[in-house]
């Protein structure tokens, strides 16, 4: 009888394809069959079987990893920083970091809210949102030029995370913003868009959810999207809906803080991709975003706003960015790469 293929221990959960909702029930069945309150961070900080093994065996709370190393590239070449999204989580980076490193570490910041064991978010504004960020940045690369990045809000973030590194001397000689709205044109914002826009972060679309949520009383409208996330096998079964309730509210409070971003100039340029299925006026967030920076580089990408990140698409993000860095003169030394200093690898 043939029984399943071996796993290598000491294979990658994401690379396996793994996500942040498989790492939250992989969590779940560790603490029922261990009887260890593990966090999903415990993949983060160490995403195989052999960390995973360890972190059961000292038996106590993994800590909660804003900062992960996605790939490893040459100690002295300029670090990159993909900042998250509104959903908090940085799977949608693995792709694109897979295709930068090498050449240089590719970091990404995933909100600390998303572990249990952080507090519940409240209101933050951006600038507050990306302090900590900042600190974790000058903690890890001090005195370095340094490169960032984000897609959708995660793009708004670094805007504003580049301001507050410049504001500080720091030198960023890349902002690379992957379909990011521009500060001052959010929507109008009420409890049922922003379900609406976390079903859509979730994974579901359609007329017929929304009109639904429409019809649905709002102190229902969030069972509803579980509901339907779980029947189309989006979420796990077992996933409390406390877990979901908690990605909501982290969620919720990013796409509030951004909508109320203002923003303020930056003393650099910027590169912004923008996908082209979904632009309403072309020329728009390049003029927004252009009022805000020295300059700004645009490169438009054959996709939709979620599938720039996907291949084929996230292919031509990748050569965009590398032709940016060629431009400015950040091509790395061919140093041996070697882990950095406090920084959990994934």
């Amino acid at each position: 009888m043939l029984g399943r293929p071996a796993i290598d221990p000491r294979a990658d959960f994401f690379r396996l394809g793994g996500d942040s909702l498989s790492a939250m029930r992989m969590m779940l069945r560790v603490r029922a069959r261990f009887g260890v309150g593990l966090e999903a961070s415990a993949l983060y900080a160490r995403p195989t079987i052999d960390g995973l093994a360890a972190a059961i065996r000292a038996r106590r709370p993994s800590e909660a990893t804003a900062l992960v190393l996605l790939e490893d590239g040459p100690a002295d070449a300029a670090p990159l920083f993909l900042v998250h999204a509104a959903g908090g989580g940085v799977d949608m980076y693995r792709e694109l970091a897979f295709r930068l490193g090498g050449r240089r570490r590719v970091y990404a910041l995933r909100a600390p809210g998303l572990s249990a064991e952080a507090a519940r978010p409240a209101a933050p504004t951006v600038e507050a949102l990306v302090a900590p960020y900042r600190a974790l940045i000058e903690q890890v690369c001090p005195g370095a030029r340094l490169l960032l990045g984000g897609w959708s809000l995660g793009g708004v973030l670094a805007f504003e995370l580049a301001r507050q590194l410049a504001r500080a001397g720091r030198d960023v000689p890349l902002v690379a913003l992957i379909d990011s709205r521009p500060p001052g044109v959010a929507p109008p914002l009420d409890e049922g868009t922003l379900v609406a826009g976390f079903a859509a972060d979730l994974g579901l679309d359609g007329p017929t959810l929304f009109a639904d949520l429409a019809a649905t009383e709002p102190s229902g409208r969030l069972g509803l999207v579980l509901s339907r996330a779980r029947s189309s096998a989006l979420l796990p079964e077992d996933v409390p809906d406390e877990q979901i309730q908690r990605l909501y509210a982290v969620y919720a409070a990013h796409v509030r803080a951004a909508s109320a971003y203002e923003g303020a100039r930056f003393p650099g340029a910027l590169l912004l991709l923008r996908a082209t299925a979904t632009l309403a006026d072309p020329g728009e967030a390049a003029r927004r975003w252009g009022a805000l920076a020295e300059a700004v580089e645009v490169r438009d990408v054959e996709a939709d706003h979620a599938g720039v990140l996907r291949a084929p698409a996230v292919a031509a993000v990748a050569r965009a960015i590398e032709a940016r860095l060629h431009d400015t003169g950040l091509n790395p030394s061919p140093s041996a790469p070697g882990p950095g200093p406090g920084v959990e690898h994934s």
